[in-house]
């Protein structure tokens, strides 16, 4: 799921591309997937970023860092930062 959403995301058709994350979230969540739900939700933030939603991004970037830390999975905590870095520079 996540890489159709990707495809979508890269066409910029926002709104297809978050079904795909969403799907892609709730299949994560009912697996108990922690890195499925890490990369869903930044993902989903990743949308509502370039859709110009960027307090809601920062709420799916902050989930997604949460998860994340308590994982342990210190690459996607980088990652995490840096889109977090990028939305809070749109932000102003």
């Amino acid at each position: 799921m996540n890489n159709i959403g990707n495809l979508y995301l890269d066409n910029e058709e926002y709104s297809k591309a978050g079904d795909y994350f969403q799907e892609s979230y709730d299949i994560s969540v009912k697996l108990g997937s922690d890195r499925g739900v890490i990369f869903a939700k930044s993902n989903l933030g990743i949308v509502e970023m370039n859709s110009g939603h960027h307090s809601e991004a920062v709420r799916m970037f902050n989930e997604a860092l949460t998860l994340a830390r308590a994982s342990n999975y210190k690459e996607d905590v980088k990652d995490i930062y840096e889109l977090l870095s990028i939305v809070y520079e749109k932000m102003g």
